[in-house]
C-alpha cells in the first residue's frame, strides 16, 4: 500500500491500525512513541492537544494546507483555533435509514427513536459522540455546548432511546433494500 511512497523517500512506513480513539489514546498516553501522524476524530485530537501530546504543525511543509475549503477549516477551530495542530482528513455525516417497505410514516429526525411501536427493531451507532451529540441537536444545543445541565438533559434523552433499540452497532451495511435515508 505505501511502496510508492517508500520508494520515493527512503522512508519506511509502519501502520498502527485501532479498534478506537480510546484504544490509540491509551497506548499513546502509556508511552507509545515514534508516531508522525495520528488520525483520531476531532474530540480526540482536542483531547491530545489538551494533555500536551501533539507538536504544532509545520505548514510549511504541508504545501497544499492552503486548497482546505476555509469552511471545512472552521469546523475545527472551535478546539483548535488557528488550525495549529490538525489538518481535516476526512468530512462525512451520519443519518437514519428506515426501511419504508415497513415502516411509513415516521419522522425525519433523531425523534424516531422514541416510537415505541419500532422498539426492538432499531439500531444506533455505537459510538458514544455521534449518540450524544445528535441528542444534544434534537434539543436544540450545539454539539460542542459545555453545559452540564444540557448534557445531563441529552444523557437522559440517549437513555430514553436505548429503551427502544435492539442494538448498537459499530457499521451498517444495508443491500438490496427499499429504504429512505437522511440525516
Amino acid at each position: 500500500m505505501f511502496d510508492n511512497f517508500e520508494k520515493e523517500t527512503g522512508i519506511k512506513v509502519i501502520e498502527d491500525i485501532y479498534s478506537s480513539n480510546e484504544e490509540m489514546f491509551a497506548k499513546l498516553k502509556a508511552g507509545g512513541k515514534g508516531y508522525d501522524i495520528v488520525t483520531p476524530s476531532t474530540d480526540y485530537v482536542e483531547i491530545l492537544m489538551n494533555e500536551n501530546m501533539l507538536e504544532k504543525l509545520d505548514k510549511s511543509k504541508l504545501p497544499t494546507f492552503d486548497n482546505i475549503d476555509p469552511m471545512v477549516l472552521e469546523k475545527i477551530q472551535y478546539f483548535d483555533k488557528d488550525n495549529s495542530y490538525a489538518v481535516p482528513y476526512i468530512m462525512g455525516s451520519t443519518g437514519i435509514a428506515v426501511n419504508t417497505k415497513y415502516v411509513k410514516d415516521y419522522p425525519r429526525d433523531y425523534t424516531i427513536y422514541e416510537r415505541t411501536d419500532l422498539a426492538g427493531r432499531m439500531t444506533l451507532l455505537d459510538d458514544m459522540r455521534e449518540v450524544l451529540t445528535s441528542a444534544l441537536g434534537t434539543l436544540g444545543y450545539s454539539q460542542t455546548i459545555e453545559d452540564e445541565t444540557a448534557i445531563a438533559q441529552a444523557s437522559d434523552l440517549v437513555k430514553k432511546w436505548k429503551k427502544n433499540i435492539a442494538k448498537l452497532i459499530l457499521n451498517l451495511l444495508v443491500k438490496d433494500l427499499q429504504m429512505e435515508i437522511f440525516g
